[in-house]
């Protein structure tokens, strides 16, 4: 399934994807004069293989300034978690 290539700060923030990422990276990001919705950055997402029938891997890698990040997710397919990347899915 073709995922989307940019998503926006509030939904970062909604998938936990900076909760590892040390301040010195987010500063200049997570500001209050910010507007969430209306910045987006690019990520990658990607399924990754496994053998488990409600459960799925997926992958989200994105840089900020010059560090690369990657973020895996384990998800349980009827958890809000897969509701909200489901939402990042793409129709061709």
């Amino acid at each position: 399934m073709p995922y989307t290539n940019c998503i926006s700060l509030t939904t970062a923030l909604k998938l936990d994807l900076f909760d590892d990422i040390e301040y010195k990276h987010l500063k200049d990001l997570l500001t209050p004069t910010m507007d969430y919705d209306n910045y987006d950055f690019e990520v990658k997402i990607e399924d990754l293989p496994n053998n488990e029938d409600y459960y799925y891997y997926i992958k989200f890698s994105f840089t900020l300034g010059y560090t690369k990040f990657e973020k895996i997710y384990g998800v349980n397919i009827g958890s809000v978690r897969a509701y909200q990347i489901g939402e990042l899915w793409e129709e061709n």
